[in-house]
């Protein structure tokens, strides 16, 4: 008799289970049809004609047609899944871009953030003049990413180099290596964007060989004589002193690094001095003790060591003060036993062999 209801409570307790999972796969279908049609991302959302799309969201698996902005509408859908399809952006965007809707039946679901279009445009390119086999090649500009080739001139025609290859391809800059059997004497290089459009970059001279190289050159900041005779003398390095240095006259930019010529009274002195923010912030440089004063033990040598380069300037860190956004101190210097003697900014720049 107790093993009969043992049993009995097992056949129930089995049923009950079943039915509760029954009943939850019900709730979560009924949840998945009650959500309906909706875009919850699109991908990529700056976009050029010609590019693929993918929309992810809810009941697009009956998707009819996918609306861009300006009211075109593209009805060539690839659905990978309920969940998700495929798109080839149309002609015709506006240029402000807007609004991307979906439509499944009389159901139209609108994304929760506009459409963008790129519109890819050069503004400089180094070298400017003459350009050589081996070469490192950069342009500079906007929406650089939509650009997927670049054509060079060939002896034996065009020499295409794809996205793929480029060195580096950003927003704002493509760095590609000049391929062998370039065409001699004047000629165009051209990029082309997803689209398949064609923008031609000005009329250079091309080589067969490298046509210059890439050096660090320095550019004099201030050169004079301050002598660090005890830590309250302070030497306060001037955001003004910087600003039009380089080939250009751009001033301090992400990469460069500052230079610190000096003499030291003494090795045996100790001789030191502490970097600080022009307003007298704390400043940490890898390898400093305290991460900002150089001395004997990490800078300094018997060998008569005369110069200390910062480490690149970056964005975040040291280019702000060096460029005036911290304010009119780039920064402050404050030691003994040293006398600076120069201050110069290092660019690592293109230069063409004579």
């Amino acid at each position: 008799m107790k093993k009969s209801n043992y049993l009995y409570q097992s056949v129930f307790f089995i049923f009950l289970l079943l039915g509760l999972a029954m009943y939850g796969c019900k709730d979560e279908q009924g949840s998945a049809a009650e959500e309906g049609l909706s875009i919850k991302v699109f991908s990529p959302s700056k976009v050029m004609e010609g590019q693929k799309m993918d929309i992810t969201g809810t009941g697009l698996g009956n998707a009819t047609a996918v609306i861009f902005p300006g009211g075109i509408s593209v009805t060539a859908i690839e659905a990978t899944s309920d969940n998700m399809i495929s798109v080839i952006v149309p002609a015709g965007i506006p240029a402000e871009g807007g609004e991307l809707s979906v439509k499944a039946g009389d159901e139209t679901a609108v994304a929760k953030v506009p459409l963008t279009v790129g519109k890819p445009q050069y503004t400089a390119m180094t070298p400017s003049q003459k350009v050589g086999t081996g070469d490192e090649f950069l342009v500079v500009g906007s929406d650089m990413e939509f650009f997927e080739k670049v054509i060079f001139p060939g002896e034996s025609g065009d020499i295409v180099i794809d996205a793929i290859d480029f060195e580096r391809k950003s927003t704002s800059l493509l760095r590609i290596m000049v391929p062998k059997g370039l065409r001699s004497g004047p000629g165009q290089i051209k990029l082309q964007t997803v689209s398949g459009s064609i923008i031609a970059l000005p009329e250079m001279e091309l080589t067969a060989g490298p046509s210059g190289e890439w050096q660090w050159v320095e550019y004099i900041a201030w050169e004079g004589e301050f002598d660090l005779n005890g830590w309250g003398n302070n030497f306060y390095v001037e955001v003004a002193w910087f600003r039009g240095l380089g080939p250009n006259g751009e001033g301090p930019q992400i990469g460069d690094i500052v230079k610190f010529y000096y003499t030291i009274y003494s090795y045996n002195e100790w001789p030191q001095f502490k970097f600080n923010y022009g307003d007298w912030s704390a400043i940490n440089i890898e390898g400093l003790d305290g991460g900002s004063i150089a001395h004997k033990n990490n800078v300094f040598t018997t060998s008569d060591v005369t110069e200390y380069e910062l480490p690149p300037l970056t964005e975040d860190d040291l280019l702000p003060w060096f460029t005036g956004i911290k304010g009119s101190n780039a920064l402050v210097i404050n030691g003994e036993k040293i006398i600076f003697t120069k201050l110069a900014l290092k660019k690592y720049i293109w230069v063409e062999f004579d």
